[in-house]
């Protein structure tokens, strides 16, 4: 009985997960497409049902940066800074740096690009970074 359960929690769990990063998939999906609105809406709704994700810091640097080129009003600029200067040295730390970098902010690419060099390595985010 108690193995039944266990079998069926874990399924659980692995559904939620597929859901989240399908999910996310899409947000992804729409940010490459330069869809900034669709993927603006996409990432804070994966943002709200996803709080705990281990994609949230890479999700709030393409939410914010998506939402900053599809013009909404916002505090995303501050929010860049924030994951460009604090937190893991990761492709999310990577992303809000270039997304600064198009912003006009001086030396973001210059910081970005080790960054983006060590995240080729990485299977999940390698190509995009490449």
């Amino acid at each position: 009985m108690l193995r039944s359960l266990t079998v069926a929690a874990c399924l659980c769990a692995t559904a939620t997960l597929a859901q989240s990063d399908a999910s996310f998939d899409t947000a992804n999906k729409y940010a490459a497409e330069e869809s900034h609105t669709r993927a603006c809406d996409a990432f804070i709704a994966f943002l709200k049902a996803n709080p705990g994700s281990p994609l949230k810091r890479e999700a709030e640097a393409k939410q914010a940066r998506s939402c900053m080129r599809a013009g909404r009003g916002g505090e995303y600029a501050p929010k860049l800074q924030n994951l460009a200067n604090q937190g893991e040295k990761d492709f999310a730390r990577a992303y809000a740096l270039f997304a600064l970098g198009e912003q006009g902010y001086a030396d973001a690419f210059n910081k970005a690009m080790p960054l983006l060099k060590q995240a080729t390595g990485d299977s999940r985010v390698g190509k995009e970074a490449r």
